[in-house]
């Protein structure tokens, strides 16, 4: 289900409950329009710099560069333009939606994928409700995958997402490309 910011905002309660429980029946929501051009621009801009400072490297040759990830923990707590401009006026508001009043931040990385990222893994096997929000700056260039959700697993549970769980190769080396044996 697709979303757009404003309007998620902007919902009644009763709307509201609607896409809580699209997000809480199938694990996911994309949310559109919430960043605006001018502000991705320099979302985007931070974030490179930020990338070239932790690896030491330029990011025209990090682009180029085949196989490798890059890994910033804690992103947006130590960048204080991402503090405010895109955890607090875009994922707070959208966490107390989804999450209740007081939701709990647990920290936000920052990754760069050049040439491959994980297989199909589970970020989290847990029974405790929480919300994951991937932000992507990117417009005119892909590096790295695409972000695959497997509806429905986040209920660790049941039968399902316990079949899924068995059959996953990851954190053990892969064998196969989707990361199931």
């Amino acid at each position: 289900m697709k979303i757009d910011f404003k309007k998620l905002l902007g919902s009644s309660k009763s709307e509201q409950k609607k896409f809580k429980n699209f997000y809480e029946t199938f694990g996911y929501i994309e949310i559109t329009n919430a960043i605006s051009k001018s502000r991705s621009k320099k979302l985007r801009k931070e974030y490179i710099e930020s990338i070239e400072r932790h690896t030491n490297s330029k990011w025209s040759k990090l682009k180029k560069a085949s196989g490798g990830m890059h890994f910033i923990p804690n992103f947006q707590g130590s960048s204080q333009y991402f503090y405010s401009q895109l955890l607090c006026d875009i994922v707070h508001p959208v966490a107390k939606i989804f999450g209740g009043k007081k939701p709990a931040y647990l920290g936000s990385d920052a990754s760069c994928f050049t040439g491959f990222s994980f297989n199909w893994h589970r970020d989290w096997n847990t029974r405790i409700p929480q919300l994951k929000f991937n932000v992507y700056l990117e417009d005119d260039i892909r590096i790295g995958g695409d972000h695959l959700v497997v509806p429905g697993s986040q209920h660790t549970f049941d039968q399902y997402s316990k079949m899924l769980s068995m059959g996953l190769e990851w954190p053990y080396k892969c064998n196969s490309e989707s990361g199931f044996d």
